[in-house]
């Protein structure tokens, strides 16, 4: 798996993820996504290149929803795939993601 960072601070940061996000990869993606929670309160997530997702992915992106919650700032998914929102849609996550 492999992240781009465009941004920083105030201005919101935008996190481009590359590959499958399985069980295997959900701890280098909280770690990402927490390290960019850490710098600003506005994220966005660009799916771009990302073919699958699994329940493991999305158990990440709920815990990091709650935290830039909490923080009064917003988290959004960019581009995902067909096959990718539809996974969104089936768990009735895609509104809470700006889908």
């Amino acid at each position: 798996m492999e992240f781009t960072k465009k941004g920083s601070g105030n201005g919101g940061i935008t996190l481009g993820i590359k590959g499958r996000i399985t069980a295997v990869e959900e701890e280098e993606l909280g770690s990402a996504v927490n390290a960019a929670i850490s710098e600003a309160d506005n994220i966005k997530l660009d799916f771009k290149d990302v073919d699958y997702l699994s329940s493991a992915g999305l158990r990440v992106l709920v815990s990091a929803k709650k935290q830039v919650d909490a923080k009064g700032g917003t988290i959004v998914i960019l581009n995902a795939s067909k096959d990718v929102r539809e996974v969104f849609e089936m768990t009735g996550l895609s509104d809470l993601f700006g889908m």
